[in-house]
């Protein structure tokens, strides 16, 4: 058997603030969702939650547009079984190897670009009960958690802990509905877990959020 070894997944991460969106633009890139997608938004009766979704998608097309010179009128989102988003390549074989995911929490969007499954999650700091690590964190990682100095720095760790397993989740396709202990994470100067097949990154130095993003790594 030939040896094929797996390199680090380069991740694009993109933020967004709801807040900065003009009316022209959010109604600019609500034309170019699909009819299902525009009429799922009409739907939505929580205004903030239109303009999160709409605005992480929003995000998504910007982001490949910079990144690979294709105009947001030529990228076409859609969604698998499992309510993942995926590019239509039917139209534009440059899309094929590229993969991407989208999050949004309060008053942020968030999307990940890269060239394998790739999954991202963004979360707002806030008090969480801490009697949830029981469902979906592994010893070592509650013990990291309940080491750290005061509240806050709970939250933190917590959310911290959290944003990985989603993110990781989201890439494999399975969401929240999958097992969130079947993979540990490490987490000191970098981040590392139980499944070499991926990589991870976190990103704190936004006020407020925690943003955290995997992709599975490419073999040569």
């Amino acid at each position: 058997m030939q040896y094929k070894e797996r390199t680090v997944c380069k991740m694009n991460i993109f933020t967004q603030n709801i807040n900065k969106i003009s009316d022209s633009e959010y109604h600019y890139y609500l034309s170019l969702c699909t009819n299902e997608r525009r009429d799922f938004l009409n739907l939505c009766k929580s205004e903030k939650y239109k303009k999160q979704s709409l605005a992480a998608e929003m995000l998504a097309k910007k982001a490949i547009s910079e990144l690979y010179g294709i105009e947001p009128e030529g990228i076409t989102i859609l969604k698998n079984k499992n309510g993942k988003p995926f590019l239509d390549c039917s139209q534009n074989r440059l899309l094929e190897d590229v993969h991407f995911n989208i999050s949004h929490s309060g008053d942020m969007a968030a999307c990940v670009v890269s060239k394998g499954q790739t999954g991202i999650d963004i979360e707002k700091i806030r008090s969480v009960n801490m009697k949830t690590t029981k469902k979906f964190c592994t010893q070592a990682e509650k013990e990291y958690i309940t080491d750290a100095e005061d509240e806050n720095e709970k939250n933190i760790r917590f959310l911290k802990i959290w944003t990985l397993k989603e993110s990781y989740l989201k890439a494999i396709g399975t969401g929240i509905a999958g097992e969130l202990k079947e993979i540990e994470f490490y987490i000191e100067e970098s981040v590392k877990s139980s499944n070499d097949k991926y990589e991870f990154k976190l990103v704190d130095s936004i006020d407020e959020y925690i943003i955290a993003a995997s992709c599975e790594k490419t073999v040569n």
